[in-house]
């Protein structure tokens, strides 16, 4: 979200990068705490350039030529779904020997509409707080330009040009490629977790599947935080890297490493049920799949049997 205050001098470019958060969305649409924070960010020339919407010529030139004018707002979504794959793309002779990773990335109709909330509060509060102009990313719908009388005036019903532009938002929605969306702090696609069923890592952030191979970043997350992760991620890591320690020098124990030792022993054999675990799952999967292969072949052959009589 963009927002103009004509003849002041703003510069959202210099101070500290964060300096306001508001929590008025992060319950979300559904009360389910799956919501948005709406955070006030520095924002340089080069970033808002990049991520203004293309409206034409004269109206990007504008818009550069205003920017001490500007402020920003961002929708800091907190994702519920599990919408996003990793895959990697076949290696060829332009990048041999590496195959490059692709991202796949599917926003919930949930997150959309907790989105279209804050955005629609976000407007409010720039509006509340007397801006001349607000915008959002979208490319089809142009900014607002708020009448000098109902400057600061944003509560529901008592500005009729703002509800309808808040109603060609929503209307615009969230297609691709529609508005502007980025992402950050990524986290989670190692979730950790005691149930190797549904979790990459275990409580001290081993791989299940791999033995020695251990992962300390926001990657081990169980959920997305709806927060910024600084704080947790450096908290994860001194765990796991403490948990690590302990494993490989058993020594500088007080006892010498036998307690150490036990508590090794009975991970170990935890590990091994847990493997064996994903292993009757695999089993289980393959059976039902042959199972399903073998009635849909069966069921062609009626249906073919049916067909030739």
């Amino acid at each position: 979200m963009i927002a103009r205050f004509e003849g002041e001098e703003v510069r959202m470019y210099q101070g500290a990068p964060m300096t306001v958060v508001s929590d008025v969305a992060t319950d979300g649409p559904a009360a389910d705490g799956y919501g948005a924070r709406i955070e006030c960010p520095s924002v340089h020339p080069g970033l808002i350039a990049a991520a203004s919407p293309w409206q034409g010529g004269a109206n990007f030139a504008d818009s550069l030529l205003h920017l001490n004018a500007h402020a920003a707002s961002i929708v800091l979504q907190r994702d519920g779904g599990e919408g996003g794959t990793v895959s990697l793309r076949s290696a060829s002779p332009a990048n041999a020997p590496f195959a490059s990773p692709v991202v796949h990335y599917t926003v919930r109709p949930e997150d959309t509409a907790s989105m279209l909330d804050a955005v629609d509060r976000s407007a409010r509060i720039w509006v509340a707080a007397g801006c001349t102009h607000v915008q959002t990313l979208h490319a089809s719908v142009p900014p607002l330009e708020v009448p000098p009388e109902l400057r600061g005036r944003s509560a529901p019903g008592e500005n009729a040009p703002l509800e309808a532009w808040l109603r060609l938002v929503r209307e615009a929605g969230l297609e691709p490629n529609a508005a502007g969306m980025f992402s950050a702090h990524q986290m989670g696609t190692c979730r950790m977790g005691s149930d190797p069923t549904a979790s990459v890592v275990d409580e001290e952030g081993e791989c299940w599947e791999l033995d020695d191979l251990y992962v300390c970043d926001a990657s081990v997350f169980p959920t997305a935080s709806g927060v910024n992760p600084m704080v947790t991620t450096l908290a994860l890591a001194h765990l796991i890297s403490s948990k690590l320690a302990e494993r490989l020098m058993p020594h500088a124990a007080r006892d010498g490493g036998a307690s150490a030792e036990a508590a090794r022993s009975r991970r170990s054999h935890r590990r091994q049920q847990a493997r064996e675990k994903l292993r009757r799952q695999a089993r289980l999967r393959a059976a039902r799949l042959m199972a399903l292969t073998a009635g849909a072949t069966a069921m062609a052959a009626v249906i073919a049997t049916s067909w030739c009589r």
